[in-house]
């Protein structure tokens, strides 16, 4: 009925434009009397045809919404006819309908049908209803949630093709993809789907979240995983990684190696997708160390890729990958230390550096790295910290290290003083390193970190117990170490006779 009111309406809107163009067309002045006047008969015509044209207008756009609110009305009844139809009667019932004396529009319905028939006429008519009404959202609820879902799949396919090159809102392809899926065709859904992942927002979502369900449940060849794993990921990250990481059975078809090359492959539109692939490996108590160690190769390869690393060490993306990569070895244990040392040498990462040759127990190593840091601006303080803090005495190692650096120096101020330029900066600077050794010795001189014979042997020849400048940093440093030496020994000495006097008590 409200069809027929608007065609109705529409074709009076046509008959009123014919008027109003025939009424331009009369002449907009006229002779009255011998005098040209306007003609009052043109401009009455005209006003009454427009406001006629505005009327009409009117209601074509109210009977239109009838329309579209009717039409939404009959789809709802139709959903809660069809649920009510499913809570009463089992699958296989026979349905009962009562006769009409005259039956609607002429149709004359069977007395008698199948619940699965009823079934498969009312899911026809409300996948077609949704299609029409672009009802996205409904459509897809209802072929994802639906329970004893009925369809003719022929039916629905001669329907879609014929809808689906005037479907602007997909409704039409996503409900192609959907029913693919009821039939068990689970390629025939993910090709479907995949054409759509350049959709609207919408639309590529449902996408993501139906590819993933598939592949994970259904996709066992390892190239059919990666093909259509592939749209997901780039569109949607945390929904794609899913496959991989919420799939127990995905290593029975893929190894790890096999997806950490294959994620690399797509990083150019995900870059962390390796890096958040790792985390899940390293998740485990129990995971294998080769994850550990891949994830830490991870970030150090990544820093590598930037081809100004050495010399933009605040570089945003470095800075990412060097936190990302000194949290993870301070956070755990279980990589492979020594193979991660062996990509960082040379690449100014001395503070990781000190902390991996910690762990294998590398220190003459780890003091080596402690000197690039420390060596020019003389402040040893976290050094000598770092020293104390170790379970074995190193004083005496970084001791030697100390002298070293000083005595590297000697051979630039000669070379400099030939040259005719002697440099009094490099010459200050040896000064300044020999006299913290010495005061490095008095430091820590009755310290049981202090290797005492260590120290005798990397003492250079040209010390002298007591030199000309009255300097006793030297002899005093042996009287003290002797002095807490024999200290100890007494101390030792004491404990064992108190011991014994115990025991003799006891047996008296």
């Amino acid at each position: 009925m409200l069809k027929n009111l608007i065609d109705r309406a529409s074709e009076e809107r046509k008959r009123l434009d014919e008027s109003l163009k025939l009424a331009k067309e009369l002449p907009p002045k006229i002779a009255v009397n011998g005098e040209i006047v306007e003609n009052e008969e043109r401009a009455i015509k005209i006003k009454k045809i427009e406001e006629s044209i505005e009327n009409i207008g009117f209601k074509v756009s109210e009977f239109g919404h009838l329309f579209v609110t009717g039409r939404k009305f009959i789809i709802k009844l139709t959903e809660e006819m069809r649920a009510r139809l499913v809570s009463k009667y089992n699958f296989d019932a026979v349905i009962e309908f009562v006769r009409l004396e005259k039956p609607l529009n002429r149709l004359e319905l069977p007395a008698k049908q199948k619940m699965e028939e009823v079934l498969t006429t009312i899911d026809n008519s409300l996948l077609k209803m949704y299609i029409n009404e672009a009802m996205l959202q409904e459509l897809y609820a209802f072929l994802t949630t639906a329970e004893t879902l009925k369809h003719d799949y022929k039916e629905m396919s001669e329907f879609i093709e014929l809808r689906k090159e005037k479907d602007r809102t997909f409704a039409s392809r996503v409900c192609k993809a959907l029913l693919e899926y009821h039939e068990k065709n689970y390629i025939g859904s993910l090709d479907l789907w995949k054409k759509l992942g350049q959709e609207t927002r919408e639309v590529r979502d449902m996408g993501c979240k139906e590819t993933c369900k598939i592949i994970k449940n259904h996709i066992k060849r390892k190239q059919d995983i990666f093909t259509y794993a592939r749209m997901v990921l780039v569109v949607n990250v945390e929904e794609g990684l899913k496959i991989f990481t919420e799939n127990d059975e995905i290593t029975n078809y893929a190894t790890e190696d096999e997806i950490l090359h294959y994620l690399e492959g797509l990083e150019t539109f995900q870059p962390e997708l390796r890096e958040r692939y790792l985390e899940h490996l390293t998740e485990p108590e129990d995971a294998p160390q080769r994850f550990f160690t891949l994830r830490a190769l991870l970030y150090v390869n990544k820093m590598k890729e930037k081809s100004n690393f050495m010399t933009d060490l605040k570089n945003p993306e470095v800075v990412k990958n060097r936190d990302a990569f000194y949290k993870f070895i301070l956070m755990t244990d279980k990589y492979n230390p020594g193979t991660i040392i062996d990509e960082i040498k040379g690449l100014g990462l001395y503070d990781e550096e000190i902390h991996l040759y910690t762990m294998q127990g590398l220190y003459d190593d780890a003091l080596d790295s402690y000197m690039k840091i420390h060596g020019e601006d003389q402040n040893f303080d976290a050094v000598e910290d770092y020293c104390l803090q170790q379970e074995v005495p190193i004083l005496a190692l970084f001791f030697k290290k100390i002298l070293a650096f000083a005595y590297s120096k000697r051979k630039r101020i000669e070379a400099f003083k030939i040259s005719g330029n002697p440099s009094k900066k490099l010459e200050k600077e040896m000064s300044g390193l020999l006299g913290y050794a010495k005061d490095f010795l008095k430091k820590y001189a009755a310290s049981e970190k202090m290797d005492m014979t260590a120290v005798l042997k990397s003492l250079p020849d040209d010390w002298k117990l007591l030199d000309e400048e009255g300097d006793d940093s030297l002899f005093d440093y042996l009287v003290m170490s002797f002095s807490e030496k024999q200290g100890q020994e007494l101390n030792a000495k004491l404990v064992r006779r108190l011991k014994e006097m115990e025991v003799l008590n006891a047996e008296a």
